[in-house]
């Protein structure tokens, strides 16, 4: 919402905070990327891949990194996109300050949003 806001000149409406950020720059190809983590939480109807391979509920990028983990913030995997982007060496153990503050901010963003309903589709 902030980048089409400042895309067609609108005023930020008071007393609304958006948790996204002006990327008017990165869009016009003149570099920049969001600054602030990004979380995600996975679509509550997708618990596998092909019924299979199972799939994290919760992810956040954070610069170089990338966490995923459980709704309750076990099975945790920390990946450094700097040098792994294909995300295959699970790096979690040799960073576990890093592991604790992205699961922290990652499982109060979780908390913070409405409960959808994947804890519920797995039973």
């Amino acid at each position: 919402v902030p980048t089409l806001l400042r895309l067609t000149g609108t005023d930020f409406p008071e007393g609304v905070s958006f948790d996204g950020e002006p990327l008017l720059a990165t869009l016009r190809g003149e570099g920049g990327s969001r600054r602030s983590p990004i979380f995600f939480r996975r679509p509550p109807d997708r618990h596998t891949v092909d019924d299979d391979q199972s799939l994290p509920d919760l992810a956040v990028r954070s610069g170089q990194w990338k966490l995923l983990c459980t709704y309750e913030g076990s099975d945790v995997e920390l990946y450094d996109l700097s040098s792994d982007r294909s995300e295959t060496q699970n790096v979690a153990a040799q960073h576990p300050q890093v592991v604790e503050q992205l699961k922290a901010q990652l499982l109060a963003w979780h908390h913070a949003l409405p409960p959808d309903r994947g804890p519920e589709l797995e039973k």
